[in-house]
């Protein structure tokens, strides 16, 4: 009876010490960690899909791995902002797990804009992409116009050449596009050199202050810069207007004011307008 007892003890430490192992190498770990890891990564803004999650023992303590998806036009810097917040997420929900996470771009198919941008990407030719319209013509097809910076330095055939490849890469894309626009600029200098002369053209500037509160929307000028800058003057202008218009009725103030303003003063090469509440 002595003899069996202890064969019993004997075989319920090898279970336990054989289950044990088992978790460890399979990579199981405590149950329901991983339905709540996903739970809590779900629940941090940016992220659009959390596409895998395992959490395996470790010690005293567990290792996590995850997948994560986010908008594909999110910059390197904003990934990594990203990332940290999930990670700063899970250490207050999980203090004792240490993650290990990869972030992967995933575009929205219903939006078109971004899958837009999300093809120039994949271009390093093109070093940035704005004003980009995606326009419903009237038979169904798409009709996509957009602006698209290319290094200054580069001759008009090799950047014609971008551009088409960008193209014929939007239309992969978008099967059903009957036109694409491609506006080309060059991508802006580094540095560039200029003066504040608002001192010196105090008349130019009190003229560039009428104009814009002239404007029905605006509430009030509420600074103003004459920059020259390469030969010419640069207004930079700042107007208030009510705080619950949209961002798409505060762009329009803006464009807008840059048209007055050139219109009425052509001595000014460019203009910057900028709305704040």
């Amino acid at each position: 009876m002595a003899a069996l007892l202890v064969a019993l003890i004997i075989f319920r430490s090898a279970v336990r010490l054989l289950w044990r192992s088992g978790d460890v190498l399979i990579d199981r770990g405590a149950s329901g960690v991983e339905d709540d890891l996903r739970r809590t990564i779900e629940g941090v803004e940016g992220v659009r899909e959390v596409r895998s999650v395992r959490v395996r023992g470790s010690g005293n303590r567990m290792l996590g791995d995850a997948l994560i998806t986010a908008r594909p036009t999110l910059s390197v810097e904003g990934a990594h902002k990203l990332r940290g917040r999930v990670l700063g997420a899970v250490g207050s929900s999980h203090p004792d797990l240490d993650l290990s996470l990869v972030v992967e771009s995933q575009s929205d198919r219903d939006h078109l804009v971004e899958r837009v941008h999300a093809v120039a990407d994949q271009q390093g030719a093109v070093r940035d992409l704005h004003n980009v319209t995606v326009e419903r013509e009237a038979d169904g097809s798409l009709h996509l116009s957009m602006h698209a910076k290319l290094p200054g330095g580069m001759s008009l055939d090799s950047a014609t050449d971008a551009s088409g490849e960008l193209e014929r890469r939007l239309r992969q894309e978008f099967p059903t596009v009957s036109r694409v626009d491609v506006h080309l600029e060059p991508l802006e200098p580094d540095l560039v050199a200029g003066a504040d002369v608002t001192a010196s053209r105090k008349d130019l500037a009190r003229q560039v202050r009428e104009i814009v509160e002239a404007h029905p929307e605006v509430v009030r000028c509420r600074d103003v810069e004459l920059s020259a800058r390469g030969g010419g003057l640069v207004a930079h202008v700042v107007a208030q207007i009510p705080g619950g218009v949209s961002l798409e009725q505060a762009h329009q103030v803006e464009t807008e004011l840059e048209e007055r303003l050139r219109r009425a003063l052509p001595e000014l090469s460019e203009v910057v307008a900028r709305v704040t509440p």
